[in-house]
């Protein structure tokens, strides 16, 4: 396979970025600057403390996220045809601001989808060092959590019972199908006698 080249005025040469992800491109500093400014403007909770910054990955239903974003859509909606509309302390809306709401809520929505097919990957936890280690309870917790998700995934996609290898579980699949998907959402495979091994990166201890 032929890799088209890009060659500078200095002469220096790179792989064409034509398949690469353009990150510069897609996303703007000025609204993510914006963004960043209403997510802050959110952080003091009810009781008066500073929730963290990713305080919202912890979990939120589907229904939640969804029953909030069509609320503000519905706003959003009536300010473009120029009706003032109000949050829920009586103060007026943007639409800046409401742009950033449904900002918030479809981010929310996606990751709970992308949360259940990684099964893998920990939630961040309340922490209040500022060096966010786990007390060993929490990270206890959180392993457990993250077992029972990795079972649950396995069971999902009839994948064999799991076996426990250095500690790591261990799924089996005859299905190339089954491993290839596994593969695409980061879990490592290993041929063997018959289908493959599922590595799944989460340990007992």
């Amino acid at each position: 396979m032929t890799t088209e080249m890009r060659e500078f005025a200095s002469g220096a040469t790179r792989n064409s970025n034509e398949s690469k992800l353009d990150y510069e491109g897609f996303l703007s500093p000025l609204v993510l600057e914006r963004f960043a400014q209403y997510m802050h403007g959110h952080r003091k909770q009810a009781d008066g403390k500073l929730r963290d910054g990713d305080n919202w990955q912890r979990g939120m239903t589907l229904v939640t996220y969804m029953k909030s974003k069509l609320r503000h859509d519905a706003d959003l909606h009536a300010m473009h045809r120029g009706i003032p509309r109000n949050d829920e302390f009586g103060q007026p809306w943007t639409k800046e601001n409401l742009c950033c709401a449904i900002m918030f809520n479809t981010m929310g929505y996606l990751f709970e989808l992308l949360m259940e097919v990684h099964p893998e990957l920990l939630r961040p936890v309340a922490d209040k060092s500022d060096d966010r280690k786990l007390t060993s309870d929490k990270d206890a917790e959180y392993k457990v959590l993250k077992v029972l998700k990795v079972l649950k995934y396995g069971a999902e996609h009839c994948l064999a019972p799991a076996k426990v290898q250095d500690n790591e579980i261990v799924f089996f699949s005859a299905s190339v199908e089954a491993a290839a998907l596994a593969e695409s959402q980061g879990f490592k495979l290993a041929k063997v006698a018959g289908g493959y091994n599922i590595f799944t990166n989460c340990y007992y201890t």
